[in-house]
This record gives structure tokens, sequence and C-alpha cells, in this order.
């Protein structure tokens, strides 16, 4: 709950990993990526899952390629939507004034209340995937 009406309102989620960190030997000459032994497997199986298929090394450097962890940010301010941050990166913030807000957000001309913050979270590619959420007001 807000306590006092706000001028500014600033909503900061950072996370630490977008795409995959367990490369064994990222500088191979035969491969953009070296996975270990378990990550290939858990990828292959689910690419044959999904796709009732094995995936070749054509497949896997272009499944690598593609995967990312994605995580959106969006809040309401007493009910009413305020905004919604899902642009790539690791770091979603949204900045709302009474003038002014983020691309993707509304201004607000009233401040206060109950403030909902919805992280959205579509995918994350690897456990311990830490998260900071900070708020401020002015």
């Amino acid at each position: 709950h807000l306590d006092q009406e706000l001028t500014k309102l600033s909503i900061l989620l950072t996370y630490d990993k977008e795409y995959i960190t367990h490369i064994v030997n990222p500088d191979s000459s035969e491969n953009n990526h070296k996975l270990s032994p378990d990550m290939e497997h858990g990828i292959s199986k689910a690419y044959e899952r999904h796709y009732g298929k094995p995936a070749d090394c054509h497949n896997m450097d272009e499944l690598l390629n593609s995967m990312k962890t994605e995580i959106q940010l969006a809040a309401f301010i007493d009910g009413q939507f305020a905004g919604n941050i899902h642009m790539p990166g690791t770091e979603k913030e949204i900045l709302i004034s009474h003038e002014e807000a983020s691309f993707g957000c509304l201004p607000c001309k009233r401040i206060s209340g109950m403030l909902k913050i919805v992280i959205n979270v579509f995918s994350v590619l690897e456990d311990h995937t830490s998260y900071t959420l900070e708020i401020r007001g002015e």
C-alpha cells in the first residue's frame, strides 16, 4: 500500500541470467556452444518430445542461440493498469509520473493506494537465477 500520494514511482526488476551460462567450452572451433552432457541431454530430450524427432547439431545451435530467460514486469495502481515491461535484457524498469511514463506504461494522475506488481515468468533457463525488485517513490 502506498501510504501517501507520490509524484513519481520507479519499479526496477533485475535478474542475472538471460542466456545459458553453463557452457563448458565457448571457444570450441567445432561449435558455438559446448554444453555439459547433462544440459545437452535435457535439451535434446525436450526437443524430441516437442518435435517428434532427435535434434541434430544444426538444430542444437539454433536452439541455443534462440533460448533465453523471459521475465516481464507489470504494475497496477489501485486496480488500474500502469504498465508492462517485456523488452529483452535483464533489467526491466517502470518509471511513472503524473506527466510521463516508460515505454509500455501510462502516466498516472494519482499515484497512491494499492500497488500491485506482477512478475510474469514465462521461461527461466537456469536454476539459481537471482533477481532483485526495487521500488522507489518521490
